[in-house]
């Protein structure tokens, strides 16, 4: 009999099981994964495509695509499309990245024979309305016009423009007048180009088994040779190290300090990024403690590592009030400062257990796990990355640690940003 009144021991795993994907090569011509899980009634199909910002030199250009796919094909209007999809209690959406884009489809697996076709014709017949366009230029215009008065956003796309530099994709800043520049020739030239009997491969999570993926295949667009390939974006990282932006009306003051770092392959990613989670990654952070908890000078501070092909942007992020502004910063270096000394037992033992958690709910169901193998797939990489971390965060020391601190906390590889 279990003794209820006692609570069970804590019990952190050695390990996590990942268990990869099902790969076949469809008839189709699509590479397909599936993740399958018995006794799932929804399916998560994903079809990805080599449509991201850096395929056209207008950087808007797959966005809008992306967006505007689903709003009219040649036998449908967006208000159709969107009552079809709603009437099966399904969802369909794009998402884009700057190499790649996707458009996914969520629903009961007993529906998905019937709205493939539809889908399918989204994917073969968009036929990007004016009207629609005209929506969606007026609609990012507005939107970004609200953006541009926020402290947060500014000292972002800054932050990324000093990172990178304006004509790179990952520095780049749109403009409202830019979606005036999008033009409905460019998106159906865009699309015949990047999808078109292209692609990259189609993720199926949840109900996946081989019937489920035998009609997914069937009902694909026809495609000849997809290929993955990499595309890593020129940059150049400005001499510039400190700007400050001063807006009179704000209240608060925006901060980013961050730096580039080597991209998700290279030896140091697992290891650093570790470290920074205990600098700002998690509420119990030494930034949070300081800054928030003992300062009061922000309501919130976090680190981020930004894997993006090629190269990592590492960053701190908060906003404070304006006068202490300087206080804020100076502290922050003193945390950073603070990791060349090694990190005590309890507090990296208490990491540990929060990234293992933390890790376990993100792969914690088949639609999860395809979620998280699209990124690494993407970047060229699988779940061996996963693999790798955990034997790291099991094993990771103190002294590993301060080496990384030693190497990469340095206040003159930083570019600081404030605006307020």
């Amino acid at each position: 009999m279990i003794d209820r009144t006692r609570e069970p021991a804590l019990k952190k795993p050695s390990t996590i099981e990942l268990k990869d994907p099902v790969k076949i090569q469809g008839t189709s011509g699509w590479p397909l994964y599936a993740f399958h899980q018995p006794g799932y009634e929804i399916t998560r199909i994903e079809i990805v495509f080599p449509a991201g910002m850096s395929s056209h030199s207008n950087f808007l250009m797959g966005p809008a695509v992306n967006q505007l796919m689903d709003d009219g094909t040649k036998t449908k209007t967006s208000f159709e499309i969107s009552n079809f999809f709603e009437s099966y209690g399904a969802a369909f959406y794009g998402e884009g990245s700057y190499n790649y884009a996707s458009l996914t489809l969520v629903a009961l697996s007993k529906h998905i024979d019937q709205l493939l076709p539809v889908v399918n014709e989204i994917i073969s017949e968009p036929v990007f309305p004016e009207k629609e366009l005209q929506h969606y230029r007026d609609e990012n215009q507005q939107r970004l016009l609200v953006e541009q008065k926020k402290v947060s956003y500014q000292a972002r796309k800054k932050f990324f423009n000093l990172l990178f530099g304006s004509t790179s994709v990952y520095g780049f800043e749109e403009k409202p007048d830019d979606f005036s520049s999008v033009s409905r020739e460019e998106l159906i030239q865009f699309h015949k180009v990047n999808y078109v009997g292209k692609g990259v491969c189609v993720i199926i999570s949840g109900n996946a088994d081989e019937a489920m993926i035998s009609m997914v295949d069937s009902m694909l667009p026809r495609l000849n040779s997809p290929v993955l390939k990499l595309k890593v974006p020129d940059y150049e990282t400005s001499k510039e190290r400190n700007i400050h932006i001063e807006k009179d009306d704000a209240l608060q003051t925006a901060i980013r300090i961050g730096r580039t770092f080597p991209d998700r392959q290279h030896p140091d990613f697992i290891p650093f990024s570790i470290l920074q989670t205990i600098l700002g990654g998690y509420f119990g952070s030494r930034l949070m403690a300081n800054i928030r908890e003992e300062k009061g000078y922000t309501y919130g501070i976090n680190t981020i590592m930004q894997s993006l092909p090629g190269v990592t942007a590492f960053y701190i992020a908060t906003e404070v009030g304006k006068k202490v502004k300087d206080a804020a910063i100076e502290e922050i270096y003193k945390e950073m400062n603070a990791l060349n000394e090694p990190v005590g037992e309890d507090e990296l033992n208490l990491v540990k257990n929060y990234l293992f958690g933390h890790f376990q709910r993100a792969v914690d169901g088949p639609l999860q796990l395809s979620k998280i193998f699209k990124t690494m797939h993407l970047q060229g990489a699988d779940f061996g990355y996963f693999r790798n971390y955990l034997n790291a965060l099991n094993f990771i020391t103190p002294e590993v640690l301060s080496e990384m601190a030693n190497k990469y906390l340095n206040r003159v590889d930083y570019h600081e940003v404030t605006v307020g």
